[in-house]
């Protein structure tokens, strides 16, 4: 175990380390936007005047304004759309058309070794796209969720069938809309988009057509008019591959509150002037006040900060651990052992990317937060900056720590072991304690003087360059 894809660890050095710093990019990316976003808030909040839904200002033109009005322009839609019940008025006529086709989904799987495969399933479902001759063009491939009466192993050609035509083509339509007012001004679709809502009218054959009931090829159900690809018209029978469906929702509203720049008698977004990428351009159905909304909006880009600051961090932390991970792979390859020294290498590696990770990220988010808001980058900075020499100070020590020990072992390298405990007795009788054995000195070696050009350094007492200041055996001078 943990030696599959072993051949690969060093592969996940370049991995880990683009998404360590693409995770940097994101946090750093993320603070300016929260920052460029606040700032145009404020702005907003400081020069925005309020407006009068029966007359259009002609010296509020460029300003930033807020209003809320009723929404009038609604009138009957559809009037041509097969399906459209008389009557209906609204805003915006929608259409959705779906057609039942293959789908192919990419799924992985582990076998025993802990290995991956990648392996392809074929399902059927309502989609609003098609692809013409995809499917598993045999019963040997994977296959689920399908009808056990379906025979047609490829999405057919829609175009074969006599009731197909354009306007039934998978997709979403806008077929039909008016020209919707927000009291005096034109109300533009970007922000009716925000403020309407949907209704579904009981779509039926004998509406609006020359025709009283379905064709052969065409039922009613529920919301739905379907198009049989095999003209079987009976109500309830289980969809089949190349069956086309559509149904049609009106959307309407009836009061928004809206911030833009007035454009004469048009709503435009009204650009910072702290950062031209950024603008207001808000709608909303409830009676809000400016202020109101502005909340709103503080709200919603704290939410996407937290949710994007969490997000950046672990990638960053995850990035990390990836690059970490060549450890643990190399020492998987050690007998008995393995397993257990790259469990262990694999925590001490996550461990320190988590602190080296953290330290990163506070500096990022710092750096940005500096110039905006002093009071909350340079303590985020500082932070960093103690993660940052903790690391470096431990790191120093275990040097260190190591080369003393080193240090220690050559010192100690010539004692031999005796036999039992003390050293012999000195001349005179008495002793070292212990008895018969243990650690005897060693004889006194003559003094070698170094060759010419060389010295002994003092601190591991190995021989050096006389011209060299540093010892390279123990990195000392």
């Amino acid at each position: 175990g943990g030696r599959g894809g072993g051949g690969c660890g060093i592969c996940a050095i370049p991995l880990g380390g683009l998404l360590f710093f693409g995770a940097l990019v994101l946090a750093g990316w993320n603070e300016y936007r929260n920052v460029a976003t606040l700032r145009t808030i404020t702005l907003g909040r400081d020069f925005h005047e309020t407006s009068t839904c029966g007359l259009v200002d002609p010296l509020q033109d460029g300003t930033l304004i807020h209003l809320t009005c009723p929404i009038t322009g609604q009138r009957e839609l559809g009037k041509n759309q097969i399906g459209m019940p008389r009557g209906v008025e609204g805003l915006k006529l929608v259409k959705h058309v779906e057609a039942f086709r293959w789908v192919a989904e990419q799924r992985e799987e582990r076998n025993n070794n802990g290995d991956t495969r990648k392996y392809t399933v074929w399902t059927t479902r309502w989609s609003n796209s098609y692809s013409e001759g995809d499917g598993p063009r045999s019963y040997d491939a994977r296959v689920e969720n399908i009808n056990q009466d379906e025979d047609r192993l490829v999405n057919p050609s829609l175009n074969s069938r006599s009731w197909y035509t354009r306007e039934i083509a998978p997709g979403v339509y806008t077929v039909d809309s008016a020209d919707a007012k927000l009291g005096a001004y034109n109300f533009p679709t970007e922000l009716l988009d925000k403020v309407e809502s949907p209704s579904y009218p009981t779509v039926t054959c004998s509406t609006n057509l020359a025709f009283v009931g379905c064709p052969s090829s065409v039922f009613v159900s529920g919301n739905f008019i379907y198009h049989s690809y095999d003209y079987d018209s009976r109500p309830g029978r289980p969809a089949r591959v190349g069956d086309v469906r559509f149904s049609l929702n009106v959307y309407d509203a009836v009061f928004a509150s809206v911030l833009a720049e007035q454009d004469g008698a048009n709503l435009v977004p009204w650009i910072s002037p702290y950062d031209k990428d950024y603008n207001i351009y808000m709608a909303d159905r409830d009676d809000m006040t400016a202020e109101e909304m502005f909340v709103s909006a503080e709200e919603a880009n704290e939410s996407l900060t937290w949710i994007l600051r969490v997000v950046s961090f672990l990638l960053c932390l995850i990035g990390g651990c990836i690059a970490l991970s060549f450890v643990s792979t190399i020492l998987s390859y050690v007998p008995c052992l393995g397993p257990l020294l790259a469990g262990l290498a694999q925590a001490i590696a996550c461990a320190i990317s988590c602190c080296v990770s953290f330290a990163c990220w506070l500096t990022v988010v710092g750096c940005t937060w500096v110039i905006y808001r002093p009071w909350v980058g340079i303590p985020l900075l500082i932070v960093a900056i103690v993660i940052m020499g903790l690391i470096f100070f431990g790191r120093s020590q275990q040097i260190h720590k190591d080369q003393n020990n080193k240090h220690n072992q050559m010192n100690n390298g010539g004692l031999e072991a005796g036999g039992g405990g003390g050293y012999p007795p000195p001349p005179g009788g008495g002793g070292y304690g212990g008895g018969g054995g243990g650690f005897q000195p060693p004889p006194p070696q003559p003094f070698q003087p170094p060759p010419q050009g060389f010295n002994f350094c003092p601190s591991c007492g190995q021989q050096k360059p006389t011209e060299v200041p540093q010892c390279v055996a123990c990195s000392r001078r």
